[in-house]
C-alpha cells in the first residue's frame, strides 16, 4: 500500500480549498465500512455503506463547501453479493459539474477500484478500500482574521471590526467593541469579500471604492443552492445587514445600481 503522502500527491490541488471546507463523520460514526476517501492533505474521510457527497451539510454524509460541488452531488455505496465479495459503486446525482473516476465522467453507476482517483466537481480524492492500512494526517489551520478600523461616531465608539473564521469552519464571527455576531458560511464569506475588496481598493476614489458586482458574488461565494441568482444575493445582503445591526452598524452594506455592493463603516 502506498503511503498517505503518495496517495495525497495524486490528488489535484485546488486553489482556495481549505481543510475546513470538507466535513465528514468520524471513523466510528454510523455503519463505517473501513473504506475511506483520502483528500489533498492526506486526511481520511470515512465511508458508510451508502455515503452521499454534496455541498449541503444537512443532506450529505461528506460535505464539501466548494462552488463546483452541487447540493447533492454523488453517492458512493458498497454492494455485497453472495459469493461475489463486495464492490464499491459511484453514482452521479445529476450534478452540474460532474463526477469523475480516473478522469472519466460518470454517466451511470460505475465501479470504483482501490486507489482510484475520484473527483467531485473540482475536488479530488483517492478511494482506499481498507483505510486501516494508512495513517490519516491531522491537519490544522489557525483561525483566520480580517480587521478593519472603525472611527468613532455619535452612535458608536472607535474600534476594530474583526472577522474571525475558526479552523473548524461553520462560518465565522464578526466582532466590534466587545460585541459579536455569528454568521453562517455564506454570510461570513460575503462580509470578508466586501471588507477585503474595500481594503484592496484603497487608492480608488471614495465614491466607487470597494464595490463588488452581483455576478462576482454569485460566482465566488459558497452558496447552499445549486443555481444562485440576483434574488439570492439580495436576500443574503438583507440578512447580513440585520446581523450587523446588532453591532450598532446601520446599513453597513450599500447597494448601488450598476456598481454592486460594498461595505460601509464609519471612518472606512
Amino acid at each position: 500500500m502506498p503511503s498517505v503522502d503518495d496517495l495525497a500527491a495524486r490528488v489535484p490541488r485546488l486553489p482556495g480549498l481549505m481543510v475546513e471546507h470538507i466535513v465528514s463523520p468520524r471513523d466510528n460514526d454510523g455503519d463505517w465500512t473501513g473504506a475511506v476517501l483520502v483528500d489533498q492533505w492526506g486526511r481520511r474521510h470515512a465511508l458508510r455503506a451508502t455515503s452521499t457527497i454534496g455541498r449541503e451539510r444537512d443532506v450529505a454524509t461528506i460535505a464539501i463547501l466548494e462552488n463546483s460541488v452541487s447540493r447533492l452531488h454523488a453517492e458512493l455505496r458498497v454492494e455485497r453479493g453472495a459469493g461475489a465479495g463486495e464492490r464499491w459503486m459511484v453514482k452521479d446525482m445529476s450534478s452540474t459539474n460532474g463526477t469523475f473516476v480516473e478522469n472519466v465522467r460518470v454517466t451511470d453507476d460505475r465501479e470504483v477500484a482501490d486507489q482510484q482517483l475520484v473527483v467531485i466537481g473540482n475536488v479530488g480524492f483517492v478511494f482506499v478500500r481498507d483505510g486501516s492500512t494508512i495513517t490519516s494526517r491531522r491537519v490544522t489551520a489557525p483561525a483566520s482574521t480580517v480587521e478593519v478600523s472603525v472611527a468613532r461616531t455619535a452612535g458608536h465608539p472607535a474600534g476594530t471590526l474583526r472577522m474571525i473564521e475558526p479552523a473548524a469552519g461553520e462560518g465565522g464571527v464578526v466582532e466590534l467593541s466587545g460585541q459579536s455576531v455569528q454568521l453562517g458560511v455564506t454570510q461570513y464569506a460575503l462580509v470578508v469579500l466586501l471588507a477585503e475588496r474595500y481594503l484592496k481598493d484603497g487608492e480608488r476614489d471614495a465614491t466607487v471604492r470597494g464595490f463588488v458586482r452581483a455576478i462576482e458574488l454569485i460566482t465566488e461565494l459558497p452558496w447552499d443552492t445549486a443555481h444562485p441568482n440576483d434574488n439570492n444575493v439580495k436576500q443574503l445582503v438583507r440578512r447580513v445587514r440585520r446581523s450587523l445591526e446588532k453591532l450598532g452598524l446601520e446599513e453597513a452594506i450599500e447597494s448601488r445600481h450598476g456598481f454592486g455592493y460594498r461595505l460601509v463603516l464609519p471612518g472606512v
